[in-house]
């Protein structure tokens, strides 16, 4: 401007002033200001100097801009900073108490704050409880948690589930009118303990708030957006840290009462890592694989040492845990079971998967000292063999008097009489045949009995044992059938026990199964063992009670089904195979019917 006095717009500043140039300072589209030069001279300003007002004012623009970039550098590397003093302070300790307290010594120092305290919710109402305080005098923070002032502070900030921040509480900002509104007693307790700003960080930990973070000033300040999103990201860290050390209490309680269980069970407990190292040992397992030394002394050590340890004294027990080690890396992870001999002791154990979700742990040995119970079991059996054995001569004497009599005696009597002679007849054979069942199981379990092995053509000895069942199959309307290949490989094994427990299995099929219904017999060679034979019988029943499925194959025991035996027919089948060195099964049981299967082995000479 020439002359600022043609200039209908101009302000007078200065009355001496006559002329005036003046440049706007722009980086980009950003407008940052401008450069002002006015001189007591008409046309003071040349085109010369216009070009370098405009030169000056790009260099001017260009230091502006440089300084703000550099402001905001320190900014946020001191933000950095507080955020990187905040991550050791967490990383110190994962106790809650050494946690909060060093979290609020570095909020304190980071934001530069003269005191403050963190509230936390009791996981189990909900209500906040002081939690750790520093730079409050001595009995003040007692004092104005009593008073409510703490109290009403945190729960707001909580509740909010945000940020309060607040320069100057004297001051009329819409923050500190807010803050009056809602807790106007614990602003004014505020004003008598001295202190001017605040500010109130809820602790979010995945949007839920855990408590609050307050921190108190005595001096007013500014505080920025900046300011309030470093404080926001300061009580996410804090909510973090909180969390990990409940998180890690709860895992220490539960691992010592998980501990103080282990050490406390009678029976003997080793976890077994997937890395073959030993997690647990308790002292009961020490003490049944006759181990030295203290549990602690064998945590995480390979359990290649507690084999190498019981080679000499137990091998029957390395062998064991070999053989289930070698099962299970070939990829069956399913439970085990057995018993060993560790004189004067029988362990009964289990080795079980354990899982953590779908991922595998590693395995769990659970020995139990089973000493007494197969003393008690003994005494018991030598007991009822004595007691049957006892009763088998007085009974083979009454049926054979009753049989001998049974002639000159029948005639006499009256149809009534008669039929009581027929009913005492029938249950003495009856008790006679149940005798010497228990006798033959028990010379079974005792291996007394030698099994006579002999070439056994499973098709004619199915097709006797369907022939004789076929009276009351027929009676009943069931199906019989035979599914063998007349080319299948002979079995070798003792024919009179293997057609009686075919006799057995086939027996009972009948018995349970309803009019209109299937049984078939089939026989197969072990796809898995080129040396057995897989023998199974189904049926349509409706299928075993579950209340008996896992006892089955004792003895004695009896579902509520109409018709039921004994309970020793399948007792006897399970003795009478495991007698030829196999084993029997319930390969499937459903409403829809049932399979038992067993297996055989091939002669010799025809193993491939």
């Amino acid at each position: 401007m020439p002359d600022v006095s043609a200039d209908p717009d101009y302000v007078k500043s200065h009355p001496d002033l006559r002329s005036e140039l003046a440049v706007p300072l722009r980086r980009g589209e950003r407008l940052l200001g401008v450069l002002d030069a006015a001189s007591t001279q008409l046309a003071a300003f040349t085109g010369d100097d216009i070009l370098l007002a405009e030169s000056l004012a790009e260099a001017i623009a260009l230091a502006l801009d440089n300084a703000r970039l550099y402001a905001e550098i320190r900014r946020y590397a001191a933000d950095l900073g507080a955020l990187y003093t905040f991550a050791r302070a967490t990383s110190r300790s994962l106790v809650l108490e050494d946690v909060l307290s060093e979290t609020l010594h570095a909020a304190l120092t980071s934001l530069d704050f003269d005191a403050g305290l963190i509230c936390l919710a009791d996981p189990n109402n909900g209500h906040l409880y002081l939690a750790a305080e520093r730079g409050l005098p001595q009995g003040t923070s007692d004092q104005i948690w009593e008073e409510g002032m703490a109290e009403a502070l945190c729960t707001y900030v909580h509740e909010r589930g945000d940020a309060v921040v607040v320069g100057d509480i004297e001051q009329e900002t819409p923050a500190a009118s807010e803050l009056k509104k809602a807790v106007p007693l614990a602003v004014g307790e505020m004003r008598e303990v001295g202190m001017r700003a605040y500010s109130g960080i809820s602790l979010l930990h995945q949007e839920r708030s855990l408590g609050a973070l307050s921190l108190f000033a005595r001096q007013p300040r500014v505080l920025s957006a900046e300011d309030r999103g470093l404080q926001v990201a300061i009580g996410r860290q804090i909510a973090t840290a909180v969390t990990n050390a409940q998180l890690f209490q709860t895992i220490a309680d539960q691992r010592s009462r998980l501990q103080a269980l282990i050490e406390s069970n009678r029976d003997g407990i080793i976890l077994v890592g997937m890395n073959h190292r030993m997690l647990v040992f308790n002292a009961p397992a020490l003490d049944s694989l006759h181990l030295t030394g203290q549990p602690e002394e064998w945590f995480n050590r390979p359990i290649q040492d507690a084999l190498d340890a019981m080679r000499s004294h137990v091998p029957v027990v390395v062998r064991a845990i070999l053989d289930e080690i070698g099962r299970t890396e070939e990829g069956d992870d399913s439970p085990g079971e057995g018993e060993w001999e560790v004189p004067p002791r029988a362990i009964h154990w289990l080795n079980l998967p354990v899982m953590a979700d779908t991922s595998p742990v590693g395995r769990l040995w659970v020995l139990r000292d089973v000493t007494e119970e197969r003393i008690l079991e003994r005494m018991r059996e030598d007991l009822v063999h004595a007691m049957v054995h006892d009763l088998r001569n007085p009974l083979a004497s009454m049926s054979g008097a009753l049989s001998f009599l049974n002639d000159s005696v029948a005639e006499l009597l009256s149809p009534g009489e008669r039929e009581l002679w027929e009913i005492a007849q029938k249950s003495t054979k009856g008790m006679l045949e149940l005798v010497k069942k228990i006798l033959e199981i028990s010379r079974l379990e005792s291996r007394q009995i030698p099994l006579d092995h002999t070439l056994i053509s499973l098709t004619d000895l199915v097709a006797g044992v369907l022939e004789s069942q076929l009276p009351l199959a027929v009676d009943k309307g069931l199906h019989l059938e035979s599914d063998i290949d007349p080319g299948l490989s002979p079995a070798w094994a003792d024919v009179g026990y293997i057609e009686r427990v075919l006799t057995n299995l086939v027996g009972n099929a009948v018995k349970f199964t309803p009019t209109g219904g299937v049984i078939r017999v089939s026989a197969k060679t072990d796809t898995t063992d080129r040396t057995r034979l897989l023998v199974s019988v189904s049926d349509t029943g409706s299928g075993i009670p579950p209340e008996i499925q896992d006892r089955l194959f004792q003895r004695f025991i009896v579902g509520q089904q109409e018709g039921r035996g004994s309970g020793l027919g399948l007792a006897f089948c399970k003795m009478a195979i495991e007698a030829h060195g196999e084993r029997i099964w319930v390969e499937d049981t459903s409403e829809r019917g049932t399979t038992f299967t067993f297996s055989l082995p091939l002669p010799p000479a025809l193993e491939s």
